[in-house]
Formats: C-alpha cells, structure tokens, sequence
C-alpha cells in the first residue's frame, strides 16, 4: 500500500499560499490535490477519485491545513475548483466534493465530456479501442480481457455543470493557465508565480501514461512531447507540484530526463522491427518490448506501445507492409516495418 505523503505548504514568490493534500484515489495509488489561497477566489486543484477513502483524505485535509498552518480556510469557502484532467483519479470526487461546497467548476473542453456526457463519451473510447485492438493484431480472446481491464473511466457519472471557458483563458484568477495536451485531451499546467500545478504532465519518478490518438483526439505521443517543450520554454520555476509522486525541484533537467527516456522508447521499436528482419503487428512489438507483463499492465504497455508505433508511423519511421491486405480486408491486422 502506498505512503500517504504530509500535508505541506508551499509560497510563491508572489506571496500565494499552495497546500497539498494526498488522498488514496485507487487500491494502489495516492493522488494530490492543491488548496490554493490568495490567487483570486479559495481554489482547490483537482478532487481526488471519489472511492474509498478519497473524499474523506480530502476533507481531514481541510482540517490539519486549519489546525496547522492556522488557516481559517474550510471545504465550504472553496469558490472555484480546476480539474487539471479528466482521468478519474483527479475528477471523480467532485459529486462529493459538491455536497459540501457550491464552487464553480472549470475544466478544458476537451475534457469536459466526461462529466457533461460521460456515457456517450466512454462509448466512443470503448468503440475506438476495439478498432485498435483489431488493428492491432490482438487475439479476440486478449482484446475481450484488455478491453475490460483497461478502461477505468466510470460507465455513468452525474451530469455536472461545468465551466468549460475559464480554462480556455490564459489566466483564471492569479494562475496562468497553459494546456498541455498529451497524457488526457484537456490537460492542463497551471503557473502561480514560481510554482507550477502540473498535474500528471511530469511526474517526479516515472513517465506519464500515453494512448493513442486514434483512440482520442489531442493524446498521443506527439501533442505529449510539444506540450513537454511549451513547459521547458516557462522561465523563474522553481518548484513543479504533480497530481502524484514527489515535489520536482529541478523541472528542465526532469523534462530533459523525460525526452531522453522517449528517444529510447522510440528508438527500441525501430530496433526491435530492424532484428525481426520482418513485419510486425503492434501486438507482436508489444510483446517483443514488454515479456513479463499480464493483466491490467499488459493493457498499459500494450497502449503505451501502440502510442509510440502511431507517432513513429505519423512520421514515416514505420511503414505498413501490407496496405493490399488492408484494402482488401478491413478487418486486416497492420503489419509494420522499417523503411
């Protein structure tokens, strides 16, 4: 079970007053969400999952920030929520977040979707995984177990009022605002002065997932790494705070960390392609990177393969071998390889 880290403040140059507070979002994942005060109205930056625990973390959160730090601050007098993304982890708390507030609630619109028309958004993601699944060369029996176990996003979600502008502005009361595609959609940095709410776009120890963007527009490994290098052209930061993991305190030398680990990733697959001698599936690069994987993690590393395949094959490092194939039966797996 993972460690719940301490509640801790954090001041920015401009006097902003930043608190994390950790909550367990999943079985095995802790998450952070931000109180923010003196940026414009009393902010909190993401809500937590909503199951187990997530909710409860949050508000016995509100109570040490109080009996700690002597803030008068309480859940109540929280005016404005932000969702950096909409993955479940961030967004999911916010039906019990709202019964004790009446803040406004603003996501990118990108990912506004999920909570204005969850349904019809889970049925499109899951319409398109089994396209790639089947593009993929993956066996029926496989794609069944990958298409159950990988997509976590809740099958109904209460519609919610949401304000899908704010985020679209280049600043929402005193944080700059910058999207950052790439991990979900809509994601987004925001920038307090010399501190940055990061979300999951950089995480201090591991790399954010990456999907298709076939799967959803705006993900991908593409819009990831332009979205990495608009956050390495931010100047004065001094401290990174992610949706997970610990505190960055270097964030160029973390994103130069994070593009050479992609180069490697890339790289492997045209290697892998070039000793196989012959085409291959996505599925059949998958297993060839990732031998020891099963369960919910073989559905990651399938997807975070099939990420890296689409953005190589975008950009004419990987051809298909068998487009007579493919014409003649769309049900046809792609078979890849190097030019």
């Amino acid at each position: 079970m993972p460690r719940m880290p301490e509640i801790r403040q954090f001041v920015s140059s401009g006097g902003i007053r930043i608190y994390r507070i950790p909550c367990k979002v999943l079985a095995d994942l802790t998450a952070r969400v931000y109180l923010v005060l003196e940026a414009g109205e009393p902010t909190l930056v993401d809500v937590g999952s909503g199951q187990g625990e997530s909710t409860k973390n949050i508000l016995d959160g509100f109570d040490t920030v109080r009996r700690e730090f002597d803030e008068s601050i309480r859940i109540e007098d929280v005016e404005r929520i932000l969702i950096t993304h909409g993955h479940v982890d961030h967004y999911g708390g916010l039906p019990d977040v709202l019964q004790h507030t009446q803040a406004e609630v603003c996501i990118h619109p990108l990912d506004s979707r999920l909570s204005t028309a969850s349904v019809e958004c889970v049925t499109l993601v899951r319409r398109n995984v089994r396209r790639l699944l089947q593009q993929a060369g993956v066996p029926p029996d496989v794609a069944a177990g990958l298409l159950e176990q990988h997509w976590q996003l809740p099958g109904e979600f209460p519609t919610l009022r949401v304000n899908v502008e704010r985020l679209e502005e280049d600043e929402v009361g005193g944080l700059r605002v910058l999207h950052t595609p790439g991990h979900s959609p809509g994601h987004v940095c925001l920038v307090a002065d010399d501190l940055l709410l990061c979300g999951d776009h950089i995480l201090s120890r591991t790399i954010p997932q990456l999907w298709p963007e076939s799967i959803r527009p705006y993900k991908g490994l593409g819009h990831y790494l332009e979205s990495l290098h608009k956050v390495r052209g931010l100047s004065g930061i001094r401290l990174a705070l992610p949706g997970h993991e610990a505190i960055i305190e270097d964030v160029p030398k973390r994103i130069d960390e994070i593009n050479r680990s992609e180069r490697r990733r890339i790289n492997h697959i045209v290697e892998v392609l070039a000793e196989a001698g012959e085409p291959m599936t996505m599925w059949e690069i998958a297993g060839a990177i990732y031998q020891q994987t099963a369960g919910f993690y073989a559905s990651l590393a399938f997807m975070d393969t099939a990420a890296r395949v689409e953005y190589l094959h975008q950009r004419g490092r990987l051809h298909l071998a068998n487009l007579e194939a493919i014409e003649a039966e769309p049900q046809a797996a792609w078979q890849y390889q190097t030019p």
